[in-house]
């Protein structure tokens, strides 16, 4: 008779455990207590010409102790025939008034003609501690036509919103 007993508690508390969860709302990421912030380097030109060059001291992305970073860049040309990377220069800081002078990292994006083209990379908070802020200095090299910013609609007419865009956690 005991194991009975034993049995239907469980089977009692099995079911409340599932009840509970069939009408429990699920938590999303950022009620988890890890809010983002996302942001675009808005001093990039809509249209970089050939050779052009953007200065880091416009566009800074700040960051947090014990923070990651993601950074994305979309771009096209309006040239078929350009190849030219769009490159991007990171200058770290440690308290946002003095940057390197060397960049901490280059990133070069390489340009497929009239193709989208979409880039990214993630840096762990272990690869950023004791950073405050990382400026970005854009530049096209020889390409010609770059599109970095507006919209952009292919032929299949999917559209397209270009720029350099970044997410951190605000931890």
């Amino acid at each position: 008779m005991k194991t009975i007993k034993t049995f239907a508690t469980g089977l009692l508390l099995a079911g409340f455990c599932m009840l509970h969860s069939a009408f429990t709302l699920p938590v999303l990421a950022d009620q988890q207590g890890y809010p983002y912030t996302f942001g675009s380097l808005t001093n990039i030109p809509n249209a970089l010409t050939n050779g052009a060059t953007v200065a880091a001291s416009n566009n800074v992305i700040p960051l947090r102790i014990n923070s990651g970073l993601g950074v994305q860049a979309l771009l096209v040309s309006t040239n078929s025939t350009n190849t030219a990377p769009f490159t991007l220069f990171f200058f770290t800081s440690v308290d946002n008034t003095n940057y390197t002078t060397q960049p901490w990292a280059v990133w070069n994006i390489p340009t497929t003609g009239t193709n989208v083209v979409i880039g990214n990379t993630n840096w762990s908070q272990l690869l950023l501690r004791g950073l405050a802020g990382i400026a970005v200095l854009a530049s096209n090299g020889s390409g010609s036509g770059l599109l970095t910013g507006g919209y952009y609609t292919n032929a299949s007419g999917q559209v397209f919103p270009l720029g350099v865009d970044f997410n951190r956690p605000n931890q």
